[in-house]
């Protein structure tokens, strides 16, 4: 999600706080095409990982969206969306994963040896 320049990503670990998931992605894009093209490829790589995607839901204006990955749901909102929903409160018990770069991009390869991005 930051190679497709998403901000202020956070992961939250809510495997012991709710039953439907067990990561919860949050994420900002700066329009409505930026979160629908993100959106376009993490259905991308969840197909090549073997995870199945049971939709997508976007709301009208496309300022926020949500993909449900099972074991992991993805929030993608524009960022005065966000801060109205306001998910990281709803979510503030949950353990949040750090991650960050490790400063080299290497491509990543599905599980079938096709290379499907790039990733550090």
């Amino acid at each position: 999600m930051e190679d497709l320049h998403c901000q202020g990503i956070v992961i939250f670990d809510v495997r012991r706080l709710s039953p439907l998931t067990d990561y919860i992605i949050v994420a900002s894009g700066m329009s409505d095409r930026q979160i629908r093209s993100v959106a376009q490829h993490l259905k991308r790589l969840a197909t090549d990982w073997s995870m199945q995607c049971l939709g997508v839901e976007q709301d009208a204006t496309s300022t926020w969206l949500v993909l449900d990955l099972i074991e992991v749901m993805v929030h993608l909102f524009e960022p005065i969306t966000r801060v109205h929903y306001d998910l990281e409160m709803l979510w503030g018990d949950a353990p949040r994963i750090p991650w960050k770069r490790n400063g080299s991009i290497e491509p990543i390869h599905s599980p079938h040896g096709d290379e499907v991005g790039e990733f550090s």
